[in-house]
């Protein structure tokens, strides 16, 4: 199952974007890995792997690979893999789940690639699904995420005021949410 946006579309992760490399690149760059928990250790091929095998293929989860539907400036080639984002875990009684995403072409950021694979993951959840609530958790130096996520129509829900150790401090993690209908997000 393929989603299709103007610039980008995503694909289920396969093992091959493992194998491939790019992937363990990206996870083990301190700059694209700044605001994940993937930062805290080392990424092996094996890790990498297992994540794979117990999230990508759950039922509970949804990982996916973000690749580009466009040949435009950055040249990159139609398909290529930029990124991954996910959707779990899915709460299928309570009709909720978390999206987090991260873009490891550093070439790709800024032009709004994260925004409309946010928007697709979102529509699929609500469309789909029949999901009702999704929800992402950025920590709070994150600008880049936190306007990604509220030009896809995401508002701030709350803020856990310093729950992650980030080097030598604190830092907050500001809690995004998304309804399926306005009324929802509204009320």
């Amino acid at each position: 199952m393929n989603l299709y946006g103007e610039q980008v579309f995503l694909r289920p992760l396969e093992r091959k974007d493992i194998d491939a490399g790019l992937y363990h690149k990206w996870i083990n760059d301190p700059e694209v890995t700044r605001y994940l928990e993937a930062r805290l250790w080392p990424q092996t091929y094996d890790r990498m792997l297992k994540y794979y095998e117990n999230i990508g293929l759950s039922n509970d989860n949804f990982l996916m690979a973000i690749c580009i539907n466009e040949v435009e400036p950055p040249v990159l080639c139609q398909g290529a893999h930029i990124g991954n984002i996910r959707l779990g875990p899915i709460n299928w009684v309570h009709g909720f789940a978390e999206i987090g995403l991260f873009i490891g072409n550093k070439e790709c950021w800024g032009i709004g690639y994260g925004t409309e694979a946010i928007r697709l993951l979102s529509d699929f959840a609500f469309d789909q699904l029949n999901l009702h609530k999704l929800t992402a958790g950025i920590l709070d130096p994150n600008i880049g995420s936190i306007l990604a996520f509220e030009k896809a129509g995401f508002s701030t829900e709350g803020t856990l005021r310093r729950q992650y150790w980030d080097k030598d401090r604190y830092i907050d993690d500001v809690v995004m949410c998304k309804f399926a209908t306005d009324e929802e997000q509204n009320d």
